[in-house]
């Protein structure tokens, strides 16, 4: 694979799934490379798309940066970076990146990425209220107001790969839990899908455009992946990062504390419920 070769793929934007247009794709040599060279630059389409010229092969850092003319600052994304691969005499697709605009100091981003099988997984949080009690963000629940938004899911993808991005913008004192479960085959007992998915997930903090922490998917099976917790009294992220099974959606984190007093539910003392059905499952377009 020796020679030149090509590289094109997409950027998105990370909370809401959407193309972005008119953005400067720097590319330097190597993986993780932050400073020196810039080799190639080249722009985003209208659709959000990009296709480098021909390169030599071998593995290179892709710079994503907002130059945009802004009536509104607030809407510019931060600098990213991802890697590229370019294999001589091929065009290598799909490969994709992603942006977020700023947040504050005090809110988190977390965001979830798999790969095309299985289709559906799905974000689960959940947190303290400011009443002490709990709250669940996840596709049928997908925002936590208090007198105003506190927590939200951006989007529910059920077609693979993802992102889904959960932002926690008002924090209460307490512990939030984050958690995938596997929509696709959540009856089934004994899985390794989710393991094999190439699931991961990013935590991004305050005005940082560099993820703080990666979570990967461990390769143990399961249909639950409980990823870490955040403690919002200390500022602690702690990596939980194991398996277990969960058939109902609406059960997931049930037995997680919210807090150092909260006393989990017990999932044995309630009915099974009925899961909530998706739009593609009732067959709505």
């Amino acid at each position: 694979y020796n020679g030149e070769g090509m590289a094109s793929g997409t950027i998105y934007d990370a909370l809401n799934g959407y193309t972005v247009a008119g953005l400067t794709l720097n590319i330097r040599g190597g993986i993780g490379t932050s400073s020196g060279t810039i080799i190639q630059t080249v722009t985003t389409n209208s659709k959000g798309e990009y296709i480098t010229p021909y390169m030599q092969a071998g593995n290179y850092t892709v710079e994503v940066v907002d130059n945009r003319e802004l009536e509104n600052e607030d809407a510019r994304y931060m600098t990213s970076t991802f890697t590229i691969k370019v294999l001589g005499g091929q065009s290598i697709p799909n490969q994709d990146g992603y942006v977020t605009n700023g947040l504050k100091p005090e809110q988190l981003r977390i965001v979830l990425r798999w790969g095309s099988y299985p289709a559906d997984l799905d974000s689960h949080l959940v947190g303290p209220t400011t009443s002490d009690g709990r709250f669940h963000t996840y596709y049928s629940e997908k925002n936590y107001y208090e007198s105003e938004l506190m927590a939200n899911l951006d989007l529910d993808d059920t077609d693979g790969e993802g992102p889904e991005t959960t932002t926690i913008y008002e924090m209460t004192p307490g512990i939030y839990t984050f958690m995938v479960h596997n929509y696709s085959n959540r009856e089934d007992s004994n899985s390794t899908v989710m393991a094999n998915s190439g699931a991961y997930v990013e935590i991004y903090q305050g005005e940082s455009n560099i993820a703080t922490y990666r979570f990967n998917v461990p390769n143990n099976e399961g249909t639950l992946w409980t990823v870490f917790s955040y403690n919002s009294n200390t500022g602690e992220i702690t990596s939980i990062n194991t398996m277990s099974y969960e058939e109902y959606p609406k059960y997931v984190g049930n037995s997680i504390p919210v807090s150092e007093t909260d006393m989990p539910i017990d999932e044995i003392s309630i009915e099974e419920p009925e899961v909530e059905l998706k739009e593609y499952e009732l067959g709505v377009q």
